[in-house]
């Protein structure tokens, strides 16, 4: 005959055992995962920039193969034969690229009639990926002619400033 008082003992001992072991195994599992998160983050990064890397590889490709003259520089005219074909228009879009955007690189829409090598693969990467992407770039475009177009005023104004200054000296 054991007293009411060693059993709730027991009782009490056996669940914090088991309380406790269960937080250990929890404790180990969650390190375990965090390790693991740790290291898919470290790999995530690595493939971004592998990707990245392989990407602009396929630009330079793709700008060496369209440089026909083969002079470091590629010519609207030079892109606009390449994009004629369907094929290239399709790897373009393997590139998540829309080959009738490729003509708003802003070089081109400076009145350039070429563009170097850097400014296309620059130009490109802001091109890629959705619709967001070349909005992007088309508000860039228009933000720098409507900077010009602010300087041309500001010099004007300035101008217009001189005159009436010394009209009203004399």
């Amino acid at each position: 005959h054991v007293g009411w008082g060693y059993g709730v003992f027991f009782f009490v001992y056996i669940s914090t055992v088991v309380f406790a072991m269960f937080r250990i195994i929890t404790a180990m599992f969650l390190k375990d995962t965090l390790r693991a998160a740790s290291m898919d983050i470290d790999t995530t990064i690595a493939e971004n920039i592998f990707e990245r890397r392989h990407y602009t590889r396929k630009l330079f490709d793709f700008f060496i193969a369209a440089d026909s003259s083969g002079d470091g520089y590629l010519s609207v005219q030079e892109l606009d034969a390449v994009l004629a074909d369907e094929k290239v228009r399709a790897y373009l879009s393997t590139l998540e690229l829309d080959a009738t955007r490729i003509r708003d690189l802003s070089a081109f829409q400076d009145g350039a009639e070429e563009i170097c090598i850097e400014d296309f693969v620059r130009g490109a990467m802001r091109l890629k990926g959705a619709a967001r992407s070349q909005d992007v770039a088309s508000l860039i475009r228009d933000l720098q002619s409507t900077a010009g177009k602010v300087d041309d005023v500001h010099r004007s104004i300035q101008r217009l400033e001189g005159f009436c200054n010394n009209t009203l000296v004399i």
